[in-house]
């Protein structure tokens, strides 16, 4: 006997020729499928967007990187930069470095030169590098800024003999390094109210524009552009440093020389030209003779036959405290030259920003 197994009756429900499960399978699959692009999207959304946070992190960095190299340049640069019309400064660390470039623009005198500065600051982290540039044109005044007298004494100035001469008139130069710079007449003396004295009865002894100038010694300094303590903060900015240093021969060149003593004597042998800073007292024996810039932060005394052609500041330190500078018997000749003193100042030209010239670039990084 044979047995048959009988077929489950189907489901009064079941459409013929169907097959469980089937659409659910690819239903299920496809979900998996969405949410896993939907996955992926959130991944690489979340990495592009850290990798953008780094970007712009790297890029802020590398503008204060270049901001403060130029704040650095600005604030403690003195002097003109080398002559060479580009002047190149790396300034590299292990994540952030910065890069210099000076362009000297235009040459109008020896107390007008205007540069335009470049510092590029760069950012690496990884494979990513970040550049950003500022620029600004920057005008190197010398030092003073302006001169106003053949001789400027911010404690008094009393003149014992009467062949003294303090004359203002800029006589003018056919200096080429002076091209395009006109007589600039000064004042032949400028001293506080009432603070300029004469012993011998007679002409007075000072000419220019004005003769006398009385001016109180903290508007002399801001008239002339003259930051005293700064100056004397810089020492480096020097080419010879006394004491330890040799004052240089009388060869033609035009130094500046930084006397941080309290008192300084110069006679015939130490003549020569540029900028002579002193801390202290400044005494000018016989036969000393200088062109340019002679700053004194004391007293200025004078004894015998001297000259300067430029211009002389004395009493800088302290209100000219240390009382009224002298000059005494012998012929003491000075005559203020505009050419002389602008040579001299631009030992330790100060540069200044030209308000309104600043500009910044992005710099996208070669591949």
């Amino acid at each position: 006997m044979t047995a048959r197994l009988a077929r489950p009756s189907r489901s009064p429900r079941e459409p013929a020729g169907a097959r469980p499960g089937g659409f659910a399978l690819v239903a299920v699959l496809l979900v998996l499928l969405g949410l896993s692009a939907v996955a992926a999207g959130g991944l690489f959304l979340a990495g592009t967007e850290a990798s953008a946070s780094r970007s712009h992190a790297g890029s802020v960095r590398a503008l204060l990187a270049a901001e403060a190299r130029m704040a650095t340049f600005l604030d403690r640069q003195r002097g003109l930069p080398p002559s060479a019309e580009i002047v190149r400064e790396e300034t590299p660390r292990p994540r952030i470095s910065t890069r210099l470039e000076a362009h000297r623009l235009l040459v109008l005198g020896p107390d007008r030169e205007l540069w335009t500065v470049s510092v590029r600051g760069e950012h690496r982290s990884g494979h990513e590098v970040a550049r950003r540039t500022v620029t600004r044109l920057v005008r190197f005044q010398p030092v003073p800024a302006r001169p106003v007298a053949a001789v400027a004494a911010a404690g008094g100035l009393e003149i014992a003999g009467g062949d003294a001469s303090l004359d203002g008139r800029d006589p003018g130069s056919s200096d080429p390094a002076c091209a395009g710079s006109g007589p600039q007449d000064v004042a032949g003396a400028a001293t506080p109210p009432g603070g300029y004295r004469q012993a011998v009865a007679g002409p007075l002894l000072a000419a220019g524009r004005p003769d006398t100038l009385g001016i109180e010694p903290a508007a002399l300094l801001a008239a002339a552009g003259l930051d005293w303590p700064d100056l004397l903060a810089h020492p480096e900015a020097f080419d010879v440093r006394l004491p330890g240093g040799m004052w240089p021969a009388d060869d033609g060149g035009w130094r500046a020389i930084l006397a941080d003593v309290e008192a300084l004597a110069l006679d015939g042998a130490r003549s020569g030209r540029g900028l002579v800073v002193v801390r202290g007292d400044l005494a000018l024996r016989d036969g000393f003779h200088w062109d340019g810039t002679l700053l004194v932060g004391g007293r200025l005394v004078t004894d015998g036959a001297v000259s300067v052609s430029g211009t002389v500041m004395a009493g800088l330190a302290d209100g000219g405290s240390a009382g009224p500078s002298r000059i005494g018997a012998g012929p003491a000749v000075f005559r203020y030259d505009a050419c002389a003193a602008a040579r001299a100042g631009r030992a330790l030209a100060v540069p200044v920003a030209v308000p309104g010239t600043w500009t910044e670039a992005f710099t996208r990084p070669a591949p």
